[in-house]
């Protein structure tokens, strides 16, 4: 695909007013699992590709 061009390495963070202004326990609790999620779980899916992409260059 060549028509698409990635801006930079490190996306974005999409902006919601999920967490920046929550008004019931269940937008709390959505909050904090969005929060869990993406901090615990991105990084580690991050280190499991580079490490797979690394793996790859050293087989071929």
């Amino acid at each position: 695909m060549k028509h698409v061009v990635s801006v930079s390495r490190t996306p974005a963070a999409a902006s919601s007013d999920l967490c920046t202004n929550p008004t019931s326990d269940l937008q709390v609790k959505l909050c904090f699992l969005s929060t869990v999620l993406t901090g615990f779980f991105v990084p580690v899916l991050e280190i499991k590709n580079s490490v797979q992409q690394d793996d790859n260059t050293d087989a071929a």
